[in-house]
């Protein structure tokens, strides 16, 4: 890898975070009147706030890491990420696809759902980010998905929309 792709990825990657929770959260999700929630209990924006700034807390680890501590070949140069070099170009472009998914998910949660539309989010995020069998994807996928969806409705109390599979239930 080299120190600059990883370096403007992280950065990408904070800033596509930060325009999560500032921006499309307090957007897509709804936060219900005093009247409606008890007293004590979290909004529905907690946990996808939580996320994105342990996310974006990871983003600027990977800039510090990959800028102080990280061991490249000594042959690199650090200058300006070169879209020449195919491979530079191809990490950058996948990660930033990947991360961009991330941000259309809750458009296209209303309408499919969770547990759907974050299966194929989960199968093309992985996909993004390099791995090879689909088989494996799907397996994550569905593991991920049911556990989160556990996680939000059972656990937090919080309900999730279903999408067209609510019509079935």
């Amino acid at each position: 890898m080299n120190k600059t792709v990883d370096i403007t990825v992280g950065a990408v990657f904070a800033i596509i975070f930060l325009a999560m929770l500032f921006i499309v959260n307090p957007w897509a999700i709804a936060v219900p009147t005093a009247s409606v929630t008890e007293v004590g209990s979290v909004t529905p924006r907690f946990f996808p706030n939580l996320i994105c700034i342990f996310a974006f807390i990871f983003s600027i680890i990977t800039i510090v890491y990959s800028y102080k501590f990280a061991h490249y070949d000594s042959n690199e140069k650090f200058d300006v990420l070169d879209f020449k070099n195919k491979e530079h170009l191809h990490t950058f472009l996948t990660r930033l696809a990947a991360m961009t998914l991330l941000v259309i998910f809750p458009f296209i949660a209303g309408s499919l759902g969770i547990i759907v539309g974050g299966a194929i989010l989960y199968i093309l995020f992985a996909l993004f980010c390099g791995e090879k069998n689909w088989l494996k994807a799907g397996l994550g996928s569905l593991i991920c998905i049911a556990l989160l969806y556990y996680f939000f409705v059972h656990i937090a109390d919080i309900p999730m929309p279903l999408g067209f599979i609510e019509k079935f239930l």
